[in-house]
């Protein structure tokens, strides 16, 4: 939708056009993410942020996701956005990811029913929104806390980490690190807090063919 080809024809009927158009793409995204994993990387984020626009396309997003991510030792995370997630939210959860990345600061009124309603994978993570990147205002680190609160009430500690709702290319620097501070500090006091009760605060990644992942309690 954010680009332009004429090699492609997007429009045919069956749909063919699109779908080799986003192949061609993936699979020159997974050679680059290929050399990202050569060059040290161990976490890769794939950004799919319109794939909720056309709910009639998620099978070729699928598809292009596991072209994506094939043969990858990594950790993986995708982040989404714009539309509703309900009509595509179940074939969604099966996409070779280990991590979804949704807005919800502004999209709580509906992310939080979709995974009460529906459910959310125990093996899977989430990206959890929580400052607003279309405000300049820098938000408390009291409401952070409070969004983080909100997401435990559904998810295990383990499962978030808090971040931006999207990117904040909009926002000047010191907007943008505001905003990453108080993530920050919400995160430690809330993780302390889950510390004194005994629960997992931690995580280990194990990178050897393959990605573990385990909670870890502090000690």
């Amino acid at each position: 939708d954010w680009s332009f080809d004429e090699h492609y024809d997007p429009y045919d009927k069956d749909r063919k056009g699109r779908r080799e158009a986003v192949l061609a793409l993936a699979h020159a995204i997974n050679e680059e993410a290929h050399d990202l994993r050569k060059a040290g990387a161990l976490f890769i984020q794939i950004d799919e942020p319109a794939v909720p626009t056309h709910p009639e396309d998620i099978e070729i997003a699928h598809e292009a996701m596991e072209v994506m991510t094939k043969g990858l030792d990594a950790f993986i995370i995708t982040h989404m956005c714009y539309g509703d997630l309900r009509p595509i939210y179940q074939r969604l959860l099966q996409f070779p990811v280990h991590q979804f990345d949704w807005e919800f600061t502004n999209n709580a009124d509906k992310l939080y029913p979709l995974i009460e309603q529906m459910g959310y994978p125990a093996d899977k993570f989430v990206g959890l929104g929580v400052v607003d990147v279309h405000s300049r205002r820098i938000e408390s680190v009291e409401e952070i806390e409070q969004r983080i609160r909100q997401a435990l009430k559904y998810l295990r500690p383990e499962q978030i980490f808090p971040d931006p709702d999207c990117g904040l290319k909009t926002r000047t620097w010191d907007e943008a690190k505001g905003k990453m501070e108080v993530i920050v500090e919400a995160a430690k006091r809330i993780r302390n807090e889950l510390a004194m009760q005994g629960n997992p605060t931690k995580i280990r990644f194990t990178f050897d063919g393959g990605v573990k992942v385990e909670p870890v309690r502090e000690r």
